[in-house]
């Protein structure tokens, strides 16, 4: 019987098809409510994502706040959203800097992948229960972690950089979590390939994975090693 993640990972971990990536993968920014915090990603690297057959859809006015014009994206093949219902429409992945809102969560579809930074209360039971309907995984930004386990984003947040060289470092995050999910697989064989993200799913196809949020939204919660790798 495996003790240890590590020794799990080795012996549970089943034979898994790569896979070539899909042709029609799509992620979508919502632009930040406060300008102080740093863009996602950077202007280059969301022109490496198209460059690499991703379809990129952004909230017209994403970075005007910092220093960047919407023609500026237009010309790195990004294509400019009015609202925030299209782009949650348009995207497999749905990316944006705050937790997302009651609103924006009636927006979902079926089987998408949220992106951003959460708290321990900002989910509501009326959120978990949309989450759990539409089978939605959550990744929290702030919740990667690098491999002594301290939280990537505080630490690129805490530091004195500028905030385009933040956006560039975040940016790096960012563009991993998308193209590990831009794969001809299934969300579980993704999450068994890259375990780093473990830390971070509170929501996996519908299931709350945090205790905490799961308290504060009073639902049950479960462990998101027990549902992406078979323990028998």
């Amino acid at each position: 019987m495996t003790t240890t993640f590590g020794e799990m990972y080795q012996t549970k971990l089943q034979s898994i098809d790569i896979g070539s990536q899909l042709k029609n993968f799509s992620i979508g920014l919502i632009k930040n409510q406060n300008s102080n915090h740093p863009l996602l990603i950077s202007l280059e690297q969301i022109h490496q994502l198209v460059h690499s057959n991703i379809k990129v859809y952004i909230e017209r006015g994403y970075g005007l706040d910092y220093g960047i014009s919407d023609i500026d994206y237009v010309n790195r093949g990004v294509d400019l959203i009015d609202d925030v219902q299209s782009i949650i429409h348009l995207s497999n992945i749905v990316i944006k800097y705050d937790p997302f809102i009651l609103e924006e969560y009636q927006f979902l579809k079926n089987n998408q992948i949220l992106l951003s930074c959460i708290s321990d209360d900002c989910i509501s039971n009326e959120m978990a229960l949309i989450l759990n309907s539409k089978k939605i995984t959550g990744i929290a930004l702030n919740y990667i972690t690098d491999k002594r386990g301290e939280p990537l984003m505080a630490t690129i947040i805490a530091n004195t950089f500028s905030n385009y060289a933040k956006s560039i470092a975040i940016g790096i995050i960012v563009s991993s979590v998308i193209m590990s999910f831009s794969y001809d697989r299934n969300i579980r064989q993704t999450i068994q390939l890259n375990p780093e993200l473990i830390k971070s799913i509170y929501c996996f196809l519908g299931d709350i994975c945090n205790p905490k949020i799961a308290a504060y939204a009073s639902v049950p919660w479960k462990d998101v090693l027990g549902l992406c790798w078979d323990w028998n």
